[in-house]
């Protein structure tokens, strides 16, 4: 997409707010709430190829380091195979971020993030219709415990897959 040859997805996370329980430490997101962050790799249909929940205090880069995918990207990726990540990712041989912003960078370096950004739209895309298809993440997960919720949040994600798979309209 743009102009980016070899990529394989694009990684991103986003919170999902969780009601609190009792065992919460480390579950407050940086905006305040308890939260699970769910970090996504998506393909160019916003099909989710790999995901890892962790707590809302982790960011981008912990999770990612921390996550089977991160750790083992570089052998599952094809040869030169890349994928797409935020700023809050670290730019590696197979993980692609944009450049800093800065008041007077160079054309050519804008002109980079400006593709680099419509290439990694794709997951953005992938979270606004999953959270849009499956209405519990419109309010708080309420489940007893965080496994059972963790549970949930896994269920959606293969729900998600299948009605890809299946063609399904976005609205269902």
């Amino acid at each position: 997409v743009c102009g980016f040859p070899n990529v394989c997805g694009a990684i991103d996370a986003s919170l999902i707010e969780i009601k609190r329980f009792p065992d919460y430490q480390g579950f407050y997101c940086r905006k305040g709430y308890p939260a699970f962050n769910l970090q996504a790799v998506v393909d160019h249909r916003k099909k989710i190829m790999s995901f890892s929940l962790r707590p809302g205090s982790k960011n981008d880069k912990s999770i990612f380091k921390d996550s089977v995918f991160g750790q083992r990207a570089h052998r599952l990726l094809p040869i030169n195979g890349i994928i797409i990540g935020d700023a809050g990712y670290t730019l590696m041989s197979h993980v692609l971020t944009p450049y800093s912003i800065e008041e007077n960078m160079p054309a050519d370096q804008a002109r980079y993030n400006y593709l680099h950004s419509r290439t990694r739209i794709i997951v953005e895309m992938a979270f606004g219709l999953l959270k849009n298809r499956f209405r519990i993440y419109q309010t708080k997960l309420m489940s007893k415990t965080p496994e059972v919720m963790a549970d949930t949040v896994t269920a959606t994600l293969i729900l998600h897959n299948w009605l890809i798979d299946l063609d399904d309209a976005d609205d269902i």
